[in-house]
This record gives structure tokens, C-alpha cells and sequence, in this order.
């Protein structure tokens, strides 16, 4: 047990020591247990670990490289970024571990992702372009707000008031436009 207040705050990876540390390697994260598996195939929990079969994948690598970083023992370089921002974060291994131990898996990989912020690393290069769309145009694409509604046919108008409202949001309010832009 920690022996201190436990806190979830993100922005301070240090709060994940204890989980970070107290991971066993067991690959409960991983492997989907024999009672629940439908097949071999689906024989696995871990989209990045199975994808690129390397522990350093896995929450259990993750984990242990977070601890370097912590203890200011890596450097980040290209392949580290690459790691942490291969996860998609799904919650499977989170899942998982809280049927064995119980860890915060999730928050000490988001933590670590905060970290490379602060620390001027993170985000990848794909995610700031992103972000800068969001701040200048507020969509993803950074396309004009004022085209958002080009997805609808000509002939159908939006009522003014609703007592249902559907929420194309940005991939379905820009993709056709977007594609046609880019074709263009």
C-alpha cells in the first residue's frame, strides 16, 4: 500500500510510482485469459503489442520506461515517443490488471504522455498539426467552419427548432468536402 495520499491527478506522473513499480510483468495486460477467449485468434488484449511484438508495447514495458523517465534515467528520443504514442489508449490492459492488481495503468500511461508535453517532447508532430487545426478553424481538418454543412443534400434544410438533434460532428461534417478538396 502506498504510504502516502494516493492522488489520480495526471499532470504529475510521480502519483503512478507505486502502480509503475508495482507492475509484475505478468502479461495479464496482454493476453485475454483461457476462460473468455472465443479463439486464437482474439488470444490477445494489447492492439500495440500485438502489433509490434516488442515488450516495450506492452503497459508492462511502458510501465518500466516510464520509471526511467521518472527517474530521469532516459533521454526521450524518436523510438520512445513512438512507444508511449502508440498506445491508443483503449483500457484493456487497465481492465485487465484491476482483476490481478489493481494498478492504474491507464493514468500512468496518460501521465507519461502529460510528461512529454511539459517536457516539450510530446505531442508527435501528426497530433500538433491537429491541434493547431482546432485552434484556427476549430475542426480537426482545418477547413472552414462555414462548409461544415456541405454533407447535407441541397434540397434538405435544417428546421430552425428540433426535438431531435443529430451531431454530424467533423469527420462526417468534412470528410466528402475534405476528400474533394484534396482531389481537387
Amino acid at each position: 500500500m502506498p504510504k502516502s495520499k494516493v492522488s489520480l491527478d495526471v499532470t504529475n506522473p510521480k502519483n503512478f510510482v507505486y502502480d509503475m513499480d508495482h507492475c509484475i510483468k505478468c502479461k495479464g495486460c496482454y493476453w485475454v485469459e483461457h476462460t473468455y477467449m472465443p479463439g486464437v485468434e482474439y488470444s490477445t488484449r494489447c492492439p500495440s503489442a500485438t502489433r509490434y511484438k516488442f515488450d516495450s508495447y506492452g503497459a508492462y514495458g511502458r510501465l518500466r520506461i516510464g520509471l526511467g523517465m521518472i527517474d530521469g534515467k532516459l533521454e526521450y528520443t524518436k523510438e520512445l515517443l513512438d512507444i508511449l504514442y502508440k498506445c491508443q489508449l483503449c483500457g484493456a490492459c487497465d481492465v485487465a490488471c484491476k482483476r490481478n492488481l489493481d494498478l492504474e495503468i491507464e493514468l500512468s500511461l496518460e501521465a507519461l504522455r502529460v510528461k512529454a508535453v511539459k517536457d516539450g517532447a510530446g505531442p508527435m508532430p501528426a497530433h500538433k498539426k491537429v491541434v493547431q487545426n482546432i485552434l484556427k478553424s476549430g475542426n480537426r481538418f482545418g477547413l472552414a467552419n462555414g462548409t461544415r454543412s456541405k454533407w447535407l443534400p441541397a434540397n434538405i434544410k435544417p428546421a430552425a427548432k428540433a426535438d431531435v438533434l443529430y451531431f454530424a460532428g467533423c469527420m462526417s461534417s468534412f470528410k466528402s468536402h475534405r476528400d474533394s478538396q484534396i482531389h481537387s
